[in-house]
């Protein structure tokens, strides 16, 4: 009966994480729909589009090692719970914005939000299942992320055209508070904060990741060259200027794709 409540228990709080990933994961594309709306509204050029696009990618890759390092000193359920705060307030903020410094203040607060999530779900899915579920989750994450890309497309336009996208950005902020909410009440750090035995010794398996793998990570040639030429094919020169290719595809495809063809 024990083994039957923990298994509910984690996959509760999987599904809670997740669902924040989800979310994070859906801002990420909205741009990509509105964004001959935000033109019009706030007499925004293509160059602030994409400045306010890149807002949530900045803060996003920048917390990705910090969002490690908080989930180890303070744990998954503080780091969630404040992540989904942001993104939450992010959302009405940006609703409610009537210019470019609000609008990418508002961005940069999701990106923000949004950041706290992947690293955190692993490190949950690390301390509450056996080793032998780790891919199987971490995939599973990741199809959730998907998901809420796919609902930043076709789903997000027709949620615009019955509400405004302000009206549609503010009732993902309320359900967003409502994650944090759940999240503060039920996600728990570690299976014994919640009266289970543990299922990982997690300090012997730091110590093992250390001793065994951190050399070998540094001094594998692969991983830098790996990391250089991602951040290099998501950052080309045109026309002599920095041009970010996701930004620009997230703010302007869509757009282009139904001026050109008509959709």
């Amino acid at each position: 009966m024990t083994d039957s409540k923990m298994e509910k228990y984690r996959m509760l709080i999987w599904f809670i994480l997740a669902m924040g990933y989800l979310i994070g994961f859906f801002h990420r594309y909205t741009l990509g729909i509105i964004s001959d709306i935000l033109a019009q509204e706030m007499d925004l050029t293509a160059v602030h589009l994409g400045a306010m696009t890149s807002m949530y990618f900045y803060a996003y890759g920048f917390l990705q090692a910090p969002v490690g390092i908080l989930s180890d000193k303070f744990g998954v359920r503080i780091v969630t719970t404040v992540g989904l705060v942001s993104m939450g307030s992010g959302s009405i903020f940006f609703a409610i914005s009537d210019g470019m410094i609000m609008a990418s203040t508002g961005r940069l607060l999701i990106g923000i939000g949004a950041a706290t999530f992947f690293v955190s779900i692993l490190k949950m899915v690390a301390v509450w299942f056996p080793p032998e579920q780790f891919t199987k989750f971490t995939g599973w994450t990741a199809l959730m992320g998907n998901i809420g890309a796919l609902l930043a497309t076709t789903p997000f336009s027709i949620l615009v055209g019955y509400l405004t996208w302000r009206q549609s950005h503010v009732l993902f902020g309320v359900i967003t508070y409502i994650l944090a909410v759940l999240a503060w009440i039920l996600v728990r750090n570690k299976p014994e904060d919640k009266g289970f035995e543990p299922v990982n010794d997690i300090e012997e398996e730091k110590a093992k990741f250390k001793r065994d793998n951190f050399r070998h990570g540094w001094s594998n040639k692969e991983p830098g060259v790996l990391g250089i030429f991602y951040n290099y094919i998501y950052n080309f020169r045109w026309n002599d200027e920095s041009v970010r290719v996701m930004d620009c595809s997230l703010s302007f495809s869509y757009p282009w794709t139904i001026k050109e063809y008509g959709c």
